[in-house]
C-alpha cells in the first residue's frame, strides 16, 4: 500500500511540474498572463504535494534525495516568474 502511495505521490508531483513548466513557457512566449493561471495552481498545490512525498520516503534517504533534494523541479521554476505570479 505505501508503495503505491508513493507513486500516486510521484504522478501527483510530476503533473504539478508539467502544469507550471507549460504555464511558465506560455508566458514567457506571450507575455500574457493568463497562461500563468495552470501555474499557480500549481503552485498552490505543490508545497502539500512535496510534503506528501516527504513522508512516504521518510525511511529511505535515497529516494529522498532522488525525488526532492536533487529535483529537477527545482531548475523548471523560473524565479522571476515566481514574483509575478
Amino acid at each position: 500500500m505505501r508503495r503505491y502511495q508513493s507513486i500516486v505521490s510521484s504522478t501527483l508531483l510530476l503533473s504539478l511540474l508539467k502544469d507550471m513548466e507549460t504555464g511558465q513557457r506560455g508566458y514567457v512566449i506571450t507575455g500574457d498572463s493568463d497562461f500563468l493561471e495552470p501555474f499557480n495552481t500549481a503552485k498552490w498545490y505543490l508545497k502539500p504535494a512535496t510534503d506528501s512525498l516527504r513522508n512516504l520516503l521518510s525511511d529511505n534517504e535515497d529516494q529522498i534525495n532522488f525525488y526532492l533534494k536533487k529535483s529537477l523541479f527545482r531548475s523548471i521554476i523560473n524565479p522571476g516568474i515566481l514574483k509575478t505570479a
